[in-house]
């Protein structure tokens, strides 16, 4: 279980968050919603520890964050952005490797982390390009090693930071096919998105910022939570069983 308390963060003295409050119980499966600039890629920062919250609490099973080590913290969460910068010449292997770094007492890693990271570049068809050098990939090939490296590390929680959108239909795709998997298998994901409709087939629960705040925690915001968060109207419709959203047009 994860729980955000009265958190409030941001970066010098600029506050972006103000009393964000939530909590998630193993399995589920968060989608974070709201205008570019209402905090969301903050929120990740915070709950991760990567910045420190100017007040309030990130509380796992019980006990706060600020209290492990960071090691630890690299054993709690992972985390998946929408591209990764990186020029030294690792190889996909090496990539997919790295995720297994919170878990080395020695100089070394053990025959158990190699074994982890070939079944993992086997589970997501990695082999044919394993010893490719990494940033010689295409956007995708990318981001699935990144989804490798992320699966090798096996850590309760998975934070998704637009991951797709660099990627294509297919591509985007495969990538949520494994996240599910995961959510499945027990794991927690808290993922930012922009796309809508991909939001509302994945969650579980929706959390909506506006104006530095939280507005919406809850599985079903509606019509009306949207358009107070984005500014503009939607049109719902329903299609086997599934919600779908699409800004109303004008005189239409």
């Amino acid at each position: 279980m994860i729980e955000v308390r009265n958190l409030f963060a941001g970066y010098g003295k600029k506050v972006v968050l103000e009393d964000i409050n939530f909590s998630l119980e193993k399995g589920e499966f968060l989608i974070v919603l709201g205008r570019n600039g209402s905090g969301k890629t903050t929120l990740l920062k915070a709950i991760t520890g990567f910045i420190k919250p100017f007040r309030g609490d990130v509380i796992i099973s019980g006990r706060k964050l600020s209290t492990f080590s960071q090691t630890d913290v690299g054993k709690i969460f992972s985390f998946m952005g929408s591209e990764v910068n990186i020029h030294f010449p690792y190889t996909v292997f090496e990539m997919v490797l790295l995720g297994r770094i919170p878990y080395i007492t020695g100089l070394w890693e053990k025959e158990s982390d190699i074994r982890k990271a070939e079944f993992v570049i086997r589970k997501l068809g990695l082999e044919k390009i394993k010893d490719n050098i990494f940033y010689e990939l295409s956007s995708g090939e990318k981001q699935k090693v990144v989804l490798a490296q992320l699966l090798c590390k096996d850590t309760p929680f998975i934070l998704l930071d637009e991951p797709n959108i660099h990627l294509d239909v297919k591509e985007t795709e495969f990538i949520f096919d494994v996240i599910k998997e995961e959510k499945e298998s027990g794991k927690t994901v808290v993922a930012v998105l922009h796309d809508l409709n991909l939001s509302m087939e994945l969650a579980d629960k929706f959390l909506i910022l506006k104006d530095k705040r939280a507005i919406y925690f809850g599985n079903d915001p509606g019509k009306e939570i949207l358009k107070d968060a984005f500014d503009i109207d939607f049109d719902e419709f329903e299609f086997k069983k599934r919600k779908f959203l699409f800004p109303k047009k004008e005189g239409l």
